[in-house]
């Protein structure tokens, strides 16, 4: 006769939204994000640290100041060969008030997936359902 081991699961805290995720022993690598979105924008957002960060060095503001300046003499360049064709219509800006809005919408209004009744408490990322393991046993856990 084969034993079956009990599925062990963690509550874990998303470090961005603060929303409460299970995850089971097997999946368990360390997580500290509840899924895809909360993980891509804790990533867009230290990156726009690290580069804000970066830009108020002396030596950020010199690559800044001199990728403007490539940047104007390329506009230059592209104005001097299309003299003589038509001017190009400007944009509406219908684009930039859509990447306004989608700024605005709230950190966790990502799509959810639908959440059964749940009798027992589930991994949110194989689905297999287990008994819970509270905080300090999981740390105690880890120790030995």
């Amino acid at each position: 006769m084969g034993t079956t081991e009990e599925v062990i699961l963690f509550l874990v805290r998303c470090k961005r939204c603060l929303e409460l995720f299970v995850i089971c022993r097997s999946c368990y690598r360390g997580h500290v994000y509840c899924g895809e979105f909360c993980r891509t924008q804790a990533r867009r957002e230290g990156k726009r640290k690290s580069n804000r960060e970066y830009q108020s060095t002396p030596e950020g503001q010199f690559d800044h100041r001199e990728r403007q300046r490539k940047c104007r003499q390329a506009k230059r360049d592209q104005e001097i060969a299309a003299v003589g064709l038509a001017p190009i219509a400007k944009t509406s800006g219908v684009t930039d008030n859509v990447l306004k809005d989608r700024s605005a919408v709230p950190a966790c209004a990502r799509p959810s997936r639908p959440q059964p009744k749940m009798i027992r408490p589930v991994c949110s990322i194989c689905g297999k359902g287990g008994r819970w393991v509270s905080q300090f046993e999981m740390k105690r856990r880890q120790r030995k």
